[in-house]
């Protein structure tokens, strides 16, 4: 009785006319170019994590495979595909601590 009380307050609240506009006012979250600029955190396969916590998926052909090191500053540009970040294009940026490059 309870649950069903609960699922149908639920129901009232997402159909009520104040708020389904507002769910219905937001954009679409896949739609769009996102770049990133940040630190390589960690390397799995293809799949790459940045420092701000953001993880993208690096097709192959798009770098080497070697490239893709732990510690890189990166410039990734991605679509969202299929609930993942896809990555349209990546550079590697010159490293300036410590002489590296």
């Amino acid at each position: 009785m309870r649950r069903a009380l609960v699922a149908m307050a639920t129901l009232a609240l997402a159909f009520s006319p104040g708020t389904s506009r507002l769910v219905f006012a937001q954009p679409p979250v896949d739609q769009g170019q996102h770049e990133r600029e940040s630190r390589i955190v960690n390397v799995n396969g293809e799949l790459i994590q940045l420092s701000d916590g953001t993880v993208v998926r690096v097709p192959q052909g798009l770098a080497l495979q070697a490239d893709l090191r732990e510690g890189r500053m990166v410039k990734v540009k991605y679509e969202v595909k299929g609930g993942q970040n896809v990555a349209t294009s990546i550079e590697f940026l010159e490293e300036t601590r410590g002489g590296r490059k």
